[in-house]
């Protein structure tokens, strides 16, 4: 496993300069400086990453080096495309090299950012008067007569020392030839006085010194970002924001652990089993309470009638008496979602958001690439916010569990690295006690009837079931009965409150290599919050369910003894999706009992 190294990078401007925000801008404003969401001025790790880029490649196509042109790629990454005449299509060399979302101003410097303007004008070259309509007002947080300013980030790299220390080497060369970054670099701004790369130690290491003791099958980790992130929710072809999930999914962790490894998939099985490692989704939690608990959607049989939080997998019309219409979760406007919250004891939780909008740049004439604008919706991580998961090793066996929490806990100690498209990194603790509270038991009432939540989302469908919009109410139940007979046969259908959404399949990629749209089809997934009441009709059938409240509901249609089930479909439990927990029975006042 190669190691990661990491390097913190120190560039000294001589001001003034302006890295532009792109986006809306305030009033009578034609270029803003960029800023984080602390509203502090920023350069963008991108614009650092580019320009380092675009010299290392200037160097190759003078000196036509070929080696260095393999390390770019190495380094930097290749972007996707087409081939034009075969349409299959190619994918991307993932980048070894990452710098940090946003190169931060020295705190030393904060007292020196201004709220002033300044203006320019373009000369006619002919007349040598203003020209026309050529005025243009910039901000200027370090106005003239400022000293030196500083904007620090770090670049880390997963290579071997040898390949290291010649990335190092290299990046010096581009950043002595770099004579100034950002906007207006033409007339002045942004001129680099100097620089300072030093290496650093892992700056995500865990002080964590207490060994990890298994106190059944489970163990609970807690992520702590280091900066916005943006895991892409699904969206429209025709979309160029990408939206984050507010979710870190267990296939996103496991991917990570996967590529700690360089995807070796004979050590990963050597030392976790990886395919049998479970891991849930990350869910955020709040700090600071008696024991954390991860923030879940609110069950959708939850509903409102009169401002009164009512769970209807217990109660009906006819017990209520009453003549208004309850308001399900698409009804819910922000006050509804309040009264439920209070109701189910959910804390909900603000997320901070921060869109990243990015342009392509043309590296020969430095101007922007044709339709190559895009945004990135981020979370941004908060001093009262963490996410945790679930590692469960229910699936391994008995022998080797302990060892592989040990080897786990070794590797979660050095933080995970490459989360998302803006590949944050988070610091890893681990704990003993797990997050998720499975009872030893499953109590059924006296109907023999258990009810439980989705915690994360599921595939229940067959790959060719076709369900309408509307007036499908019998078709949608005999699906989900047949789900639940493929687990298990005695396990009975009794009611249901649950919402679908379709998801691009994991087939996608191989449909647009080759063009075969008969190979397509659109993957239904039961969302979280989902209710099933179920009737236990033989002892069987109980400790069967009891096994996947830890084990996490398989995939429709997948073996459980398949090894090889990830190369077929994303949705297995080993990758966070399944998840199931008892459901909380509210009464008619929205009271717990």
């Amino acid at each position: 496993m190669k190691s990661i190294h990491y390097y913190q990078l120190n560039i000294i401007f001589d001001t003034p300069i302006i890295s532009q925000a792109v986006g809306t801008l305030a009033f009578g404003l034609d270029a803003a400086m960029q800023r984080d969401n602390e509203n502090i001025p920023v350069l963008s790790g991108s614009l650092v990453r580019g320009n380092i880029r675009h010299v290392l490649e200037e160097f190759q196509q003078l000196t036509n080096d070929k080696i260095l042109e393999k390390q770019i790629i190495q380094w930097f990454g290749s972007s996707s495309e087409t081939d034009k005449k075969t349409g299959s299509y190619k994918f991307n060399e993932r980048a070894k090299v990452t710098f940090d979302f946003f190169w931060k101003l020295n705190k030393n410097d904060h007292a020196k950012v201004s709220q002033k303007q300044r203006t320019r004008i373009r000369i006619d070259s002919i007349k040598g008067n203003t020209e026309e309509g050529a005025l243009q007002v910039i901000e200027d947080c370090f106005p003239l007569g400022t000293k030196t300013i500083t904007f620090t980030g770090k670049v880390a790299v997963r290579l071997s020392d040898n390949e290291s220390a010649v990335l190092e080497k290299w990046l010096r060369k581009a950043l002595d030839y770099i004579p100034a970054m950002g906007s207006f670099k033409g007339v002045g701004f942004g001129r680099i006085e100097t620089y300072q790369l030093e290496s650093l130690s892992n700056p995500y290491q865990s002080t964590q010194e207490e060994a990890l003791v298994l106190k059944n099958t489970r163990f609970g980790i807690q992520l702590v970002p280091d900066s916005p992130f943006c895991l892409g929710r699904p969206r429209t072809p025709d979309s160029h924001r990408i939206i984050s999930s507010d979710i870190i999914k267990g296939n996103v962790i496991k991917a990570l652990i996967a590529r700690a490894y360089n995807n070796d998939t004979q050590r990963l099985e050597e030392d976790f089993c990886f395919n049998q490692l479970i891991i849930t989704h990350a869910l955020a939690c709040n700090k600071g309470e008696e024991r954390q608990t991860r923030v879940r959607v609110p069950a959708l049989s939850y509903a409102l009638i009169e401002n009164k939080c009512v769970d209807f997998a217990y109660f009906n019309t006819a017990t209520l008496h009453s003549e208004k219409v309850p308001a399900f979760a698409p009804d819910w406007k922000d006050s509804d979602k309040k009264i439920i919250h209070q109701a189910s004891g959910i804390k909900a939780i603000n997320y901070k958001r921060y869109l990243s909008v990015k342009i392509g740049i043309d590296a020969k004439y430095g101007t922007s690439k044709e339709a190559q604008l895009f945004s990135l919706d981020c979370i941004v991580p908060q001093k009262d916010v963490f996410w945790c998961a679930d590692i469960e090793l229910c699936n391994i066996p008995h022998e080797r569990r302990q060892q592989v929490a040990d080897k786990l806990q070794i590797l979660f100690n050095q933080g995970l690295h490459g989360i998302g498209k803006t590949k944050a990194s988070a610091c890893v603790t681990t704990h003993s006690q797990a997050y998720s509270n499975i009872p030893d038991n499953i109590t059924v009432d006296a109907d023999n009837i258990v009810t439980i939540d989705l915690v994360s989302s599921v595939k229940m469908f067959a790959d060719n079931v076709h369900i309408l919009a509307t007036n499908s109410a019998t078709a949608l139940k005999e699906q989900y009965q047949a789900y639940w007979q493929f687990i298990h046969p005695d396990i009975e259908l009794v009611d249901y409150f649950a919402q679908q959404v379709i998801q691009s399949s994991y087939y996608h990629r191989y449909q647009r290599q080759h063009k075969n749209s008969d190979s397509y089809r659109a993957d239904y997934l039961t969302t979280a919050g989902s209710v099933f009441k179920l009737k236990m009709n033989t002892t069987e059938a109980k400790r069967v369910l009891q096994q996947y409240l830890k084990a996490g509901l398989p995939c429709y249609g997948v073996d459980s003894n398949d090894t090889k089930a990830w190369q077929k479909t994303p949705y297995l439990p080993e990758h966070g999706y399944g998840e199931i927990a008892l459901h909380q029975r509210l009464t008619l006042a929205g009271d717990g009992t």
